[in-house]
């Protein structure tokens, strides 16, 4: 979705890629917090996409495929068709991720950072901020 919103391909009310935040987490910290945890290989929403609950089967190579998540591209090709669902390998939480379990947030920018940290601050929520340009399109 990022990516799509970023080449304008949705509608001119989606948020631009500077207002979007990242809520970044663990799986230790989530499944901690008595959530339930479950890691996808491709898209979630394919029926021979695979899940696992387990940490271990998400180290090292195999279940995701980890450097195609830190490739600048990820388009398919005609040698690796499934590049893009193997790129949209999920972390889904059951039932919601309290606030307690975020570990941090990432934006885009410094003026984006900014922003972030006086609304935490109104809210009385101390949660580090970092700026990470290169996790944006």
């Amino acid at each position: 979705m990022l990516y799509a919103i970023t080449r304008g391909l949705v509608s001119a009310e989606a948020a631009c890629t500077e207002q979007i935040v990242y809520l970044v987490s663990s799986t230790q910290t989530l499944r901690g917090a008595g959530l339930t945890v479950i890691a996808t290989n491709r898209h979630a929403e394919l029926d021979y996409a695979a899940m696992t609950e387990h940490d271990g089967e998400l180290d090292g190579d195999g279940f995701i495929d980890w450097p195609l998540m830190t490739a600048t591209y990820w388009n398919n090709t005609p040698d690796d068709p499934d590049r893009k669902e193997r790129r949209q390998a999920e972390c889904l939480v059951h039932p919601s991720v309290p606030w307690q379990a975020i570990e941090g947030i990432v934006t885009k920018n410094e003026h984006a950072r900014a922003q972030v940290e006086l609304v935490l601050g109104t809210a009385g929520q101390p949660t580090p901020l970092i700026v990470r340009a290169e996790w944006y399109f």
